[in-house]
């Protein structure tokens, strides 16, 4: 089973598949069926400007239990095969989010590249509530950082300097990231490209050249390795957007780099 899955997680009572729900329709896709709280899997096609993937939502409303051996069997059965987890909860209600420490013990056993943590209001929220999430802001933010998490907040739908918020972060952080199914592609292509997207694989390529072209000499291997801590040292000057995309981008040179050997190695022996 291909390593595509997005599992999305939370209280019966907050309605996680109502991200899934958001992604679809801000991403503006269609699904056959309407998304509800009955729904639990749901296909989605990741079509952006670098590569092209079909990926599956996986929804379940649970509490967490505790570490007991059947948790775990069940875990042992899905968990090598989902590469996005996104946990949901009641921003207006800290206990909703002490959920997450529990399933935290689990998914560490599994390699999970996309990791979010995504606080939406289940019902309206009042003063009282307002004035209780700034006290539980900062353990909120603390957490998801020393546990690799991103915390995205539903509410907040403002694009700044810093880059976007929101479901549109949301979708940004599944779309960057290099699924083991994505279907790189190529410059020429017969879907037509703007000079936007022209210029961004222009730019990958440009990228994959100075990554790889002294690979094949004796110290091209020191070579390449110096190159990407140079970029590292780069990126932690750049504002969060900008490292985000750069990332993406030294992602994708690779891919592009593995990809043009295997059609190398394909061409020379015909």
């Amino acid at each position: 089973m291909s390593k595509n899955k997005i599992f999305v997680l939370g209280r019966e009572e907050i309605q996680p598949y109502i991200i899934v729900k958001e992604i679809l329709d801000q991403s503006k896709k269609k699904t056959k069926e309407e998304v509800t709280k009955d729904t639990h899997c749901v296909p989605w096609t990741i079509n952006n400007k670098y590569y092209k993937a079909d990926v599956q939502f996986w929804i379940d409303a649970a509490n967490p239990k505790e570490s007991n051996e059947e948790t775990k069997k069940h875990w042992k059965e899905i968990g090598n095969v989902i590469e996005a987890f996104i946990f949901v909860f009641d921003k207006y209600k800290p206990e909703s989010f002490e959920d997450i420490k529990k399933w935290n013990e689990i998914i560490n056993d599994f390699d999970i590249n996309v990791k979010l943590c995504i606080g939406k209001p289940s019902n309206k929220k009042t003063e009282s509530d307002k004035k209780k999430l700034e006290k539980f802001y900062d353990d909120i933010e603390n957490w998801t950082i020393e546990n690799d998490f991103e915390y995205i907040d539903f509410e907040n739908t403002e694009e700044t300097e810093e880059g976007k918020n929101g479901i549109a972060r949301a979708i940004e952080a599944l779309e960057t990231n290099m699924w083991e199914n994505a279907i790189m592609k190529k410059g020429n292509e017969k879907d037509e490209e703007s000079d936007e997207d022209k210029k961004l694989m222009e730019e990958v390529e440009d990228l994959r050249n100075k990554l790889f072209s002294k690979l094949d000499d004796d110290d091209g291997f020191d070579n390449l390795i110096t190159n990407l801590k140079n970029l590292k040292e780069f990126g932690q000057n750049l504002p969060d957007d900008a490292r985000r995309d750069l990332a993406a981008k030294v992602a994708l040179s690779f891919e592009m780099q593995f990809g043009l050997e295997d059609e190398d190695i394909e061409n020379n022996e015909l």
